[in-house]
């Protein structure tokens, strides 16, 4: 199957699954075996992945998803997607709020033989909405609090001028009225290509991820203590799957518990003629030291 055909087996996909809400003919475009290492319930395969969908989509049913962007290159796609929708219905351990939900994300899919056959990274429409319902998401809008943040990242990082006309952008997730985290950052897309970003997340305490595994030997990181503040950092340094572009990580974790991540990657497929990550590890981990922003 040729990049293009990929292409058009993933926009069929999300169009009569995720937008449709058409489960029955995802078997028109998932292998049986299909993997999701983050689907759950049980069985695996495409009918546990279906189930998990199922279970999503109950609570927002008038859910709509838009494909922004498809890269192809080899056997993988990459596609950045928007969804939205409303709150209208009891989710599991949530009750209805009929509040709106949004969000966005960039998925990466390996194909063989006109199937999905594999999720390999990033976060998919489905999992993104499960998630975020059941952690009680009550906004994802811009504030006042992340067009500061916006601000701040604007004047801390001269590089976004050097990305060629950057989107921008800003929200806010209140899980609960004190759980949030606040985001703000630039990304730009090379059409056919890839797309380099640059992210910034300040998240209240508990609300944060490690971008890795202290110690792990699969997925190691570096942890730098030694800060005047108590501060503790997280550093990863990484190949963006299925890519040659590079990216780098950071998790500023304060005394208060408080989280701040930056990170800069690239999505850039191998001879793709387009920059590489806007930061260095040094980099984004100055600028997360230099957030004045609290969640």
């Amino acid at each position: 199957m040729s990049a293009e055909g990929n292409k058009a087996i993933l926009r069929d996909a999300y169009d009569a699954v995720f937008t449709r809400h058409e489960l029955h003919r995802a078997d028109e475009f998932y292998a049986a075996n299909y993997l999701d290492p983050g689907v759950l319930p049980q069985p695996g395969g495409l009918e546990g992945t279906k189930q998990s969908w199922a279970s999503a989509l109950v609570g927002v049913p008038d859910l709509r998803v838009a494909i922004v962007e498809l890269i192809a290159e080899a056997d993988k796609v990459a596609v950045s997607w928007s969804l939205e929708g409303t709150h209208l219905e009891d989710s599991p351990g949530l009750p209805v709020t009929e509040r709106p939900v949004r969000f966005t994300g960039l998925a990466l899919y390996r194909l063989a033989a006109g199937r999905i056959v594999e999720f390999v990274a990033g976060t998919s429409p489905m999992s993104s909405l499960r998630v975020g319902v059941t952690q009680k998401v009550i906004a994802d809008r811009s504030t006042e609090r992340s067009k500061a943040l916006l601000d701040e990242v604007v004047r801390l990082v001269p590089e976004i001028d050097e990305m060629d006309r950057p989107r921008l952008f800003d929200f806010e997730f209140a899980h609960e009225p004190r759980k949030r985290q606040v985001i703000a950052g630039a990304d730009r897309t090379y059409p056919g290509l890839g797309q380099i970003t640059v992210h910034i997340a300040v998240s209240s305490p508990g609300r944060w991820r490690l971008p890795c595994t202290p110690g792990s030997t699969g997925d190691p990181c570096t942890r730098i203590e030694d800060f005047a503040d108590g501060s503790t950092a997280y550093l990863r340094t990484y190949t963006v799957p299925g890519t040659v572009g590079h990216a780098y990580d950071v998790t500023l974790v304060k005394p208060d518990g408080t989280g701040i991540s930056v990170s800069s990657a690239a999505y850039r497929p191998e001879h793709a003629d387009m920059p590489d990550a806007p930061l260095s590890l040094d980099r984004v981990l100055e600028i997360a030291r230099q957030i004045t922003i609290t969640p």
